[in-house]
């Protein structure tokens, strides 16, 4: 099989001024949702932050979040091959409080978690609020673990701000086409909404690709056996942190887990330079019209 991209090749892309920007809604979305294109950026050298918006704590407590992070950076220092040992700073976002991590012995990758409470499939949340609340006006705004207040307005500021200041080239997240109720969590979309608020603007001049969530499972297989055995790698890695998702081969078979990890799947790409960018696209048609674009295929 082989590897498609609507980008150039990665092995054309990754100089010192490539630089991708992934903003998920959780700890395993970018692994389960944006990989292999992720992982081969990650070999390939290419400069890589992820943005984790939400805590991913499902209405655990801290200990269950924490350990989702733990297993985010395992995951990063595995494809990277290199030992798990990470430095602590902050995003640099004036008045709210991000911890950022960077790979010690591959400093081009990190990590960035603004832990804001997981809103639930349905986006009813667990008592805390959640982004679709936030989305839709329900809520004036939504407090992270880490301290900081956000209004719908300051987080597409603060997404705007950490992408000017990374310098990213591109920009990947979740899937901002479908809506609510169609198969997706509700902060995998709210994710990729807020992304979709904050980049699609002719002034920001960088592509944006949206990757589906959930419904890649009723899709084909589309990731090669090699590639595949490595994507498997990287988040079985992770999972040995997630109490809450499966490991191993053994372990997945017959869960999501299991057909979420076979596939990548492309919903949209927006092209900025050409300035035709639909702010409320209609998203049961365009999904299905897009649902036929993988980034791997046979």
């Amino acid at each position: 099989m082989k590897i498609l991209s609507f980008f150039l090749p990665i092995a054309l892309t990754a100089t010192a001024l490539a630089q991708t920007l992934n903003i998920v809604a959780h700890e395993d979305d970018d692994l389960l949702f944006l990989s292999p294109n992720l992982l081969h950026e990650v070999q390939s050298g290419r400069r890589i932050r992820t943005i984790f918006v939400t805590a991913g704590d499902a209405g655990n407590d801290a200990s269950y979040w924490t350990s989702r992070q733990e297993g985010s950076k395992a995951a990063y220092a595995q494809m990277s091959n290199v030992s798990n040992s990470w430095t602590q700073s902050d995003a640099g976002v004036p008045g709210f409080n991000i911890p950022l991590f960077t790979l010690n012995n591959n400093p081009n990758v990190s990590l960035a978690f603004l832990q804001l409470p997981d809103g639930n499939n349905g986006g009813e949340g667990f008592g805390l609020g959640s982004l679709q609340h936030l989305w839709e006006g329900s809520i004036d705004s939504l407090t992270s673990f880490s301290g900081s207040s956000y209004s719908k307005h300051a987080l597409v500021d603060v997404l705007r701000n950490m992408a000017n200041d990374f310098g990213c080239d591109n920009i990947r997240t979740q899937d901002f086409v479908h809506g609510y109720g169609e198969g997706d969590h509700s902060d995998h979309l709210t994710t990729a909404y807020f992304v979709r608020e904050a980049f699609d603007n002719c002034d920001v001049g960088k592509p944006i690709t949206s990757y589906m969530g959930y419904p890649v499972e009723s899709l084909a297989v589309n990731i090669d056996d090699e590639t595949l055995a490595q994507k498997k790698a990287a988040f079985y890695t992770y999972a040995g942190y997630d109490r809450n998702t499966c490991s191993s081969d053994e372990s997945c078979r017959g869960r999501s887990e299991e057909a979420w990890v076979q596939r990548e799947y492309v919903v949209d790409e927006v092209k900025q330079a050409d300035c035709r960018i639909p702010k409320q696209p209609n998203a049961r048609n365009k999904g299905k019209a897009m649902a036929g674009k993988p980034l791997a295929q046979s």
